[in-house]
């Protein structure tokens, strides 16, 4: 329904009230799923996904909230959780022309800090969770600690990976390796920079 919804919304002829409609339902499935199965973390990201889109940020929000507490207690896989952290900036943003104040910036880049922190600390060998740690930590101006990750995950080579490991696991994991490189370089070429200039 949700992506029925998008395609024809994009339509020449399309009529609003046939596209509200599809969102509606979509949003409505989306809802009986989680009723279903109310302990699915990945079906209650779903249906906060689904309320952005639908543009109700004010009840995707409140959904995330409670993602954001039942992740503290167990957390869930790594994709559900990096779902959340970009949820919680999704539903954190300022509205289209607004700006976000200094210290609501500073408050939300510190509360996907403790959320990094604590998968973390659940989850020290996935590197797409450590990636996101060392962004928290830069995000917060903490660049020693956070070029001290990222050089962790520099130093790890995959040489090959396990059999049960999927492909896209795989790629992901090269993907996030080749970021990093570029991040350390960047950061290399800043420092350098500033030990010239002293």
């Amino acid at each position: 329904h949700i992506l029925e919804a998008n395609y024809q919304k994009n339509q020449p002829r399309a009529r609003n009230k046939d596209v509200e409609k599809l969102k509606e339902d979509g949003v409505q499935l989306m809802r009986e799923a989680h009723e279903r199965d109310p302990q699915n973390l990945g079906r209650l990201i779903n249906y906060a996904q689904i309320l952005l889109f639908n543009e109700q940020k004010e009840q995707a929000r409140q959904v995330v909230v409670d993602i954001e507490k039942r992740m503290f207690e167990e957390f869930g896989t790594s994709d559900e959780i990096l779902k959340l952290i970009r949820l919680i900036s999704s539903v954190e943003a300022p509205e289209k022309g607004e700006i976000l104040e200094v210290e609501a910036r500073k408050a939300l880049r510190e509360r996907i800090s403790r959320l990094c922190l604590a998968a973390f600390e659940a989850r020290p060998d996935d590197l797409r969770i450590k990636f996101a740690y060392g962004q928290s930590l830069a995000s917060l101006g903490q660049n020693d600690e956070a070029l001290a990750v990222f050089e962790q995950i520099h130093e790890i080579e995959i040489l090959d990976t396990p059999v049960e490991a999927s492909i896209k696991t795989n790629v992901k994991q090269q993907a996030l390796i080749n970021q990093v490189n570029l991040t350390l370089n960047r950061a290399a070429k800043i420092l350098d920079r500033k030990q010239r200039e002293t």
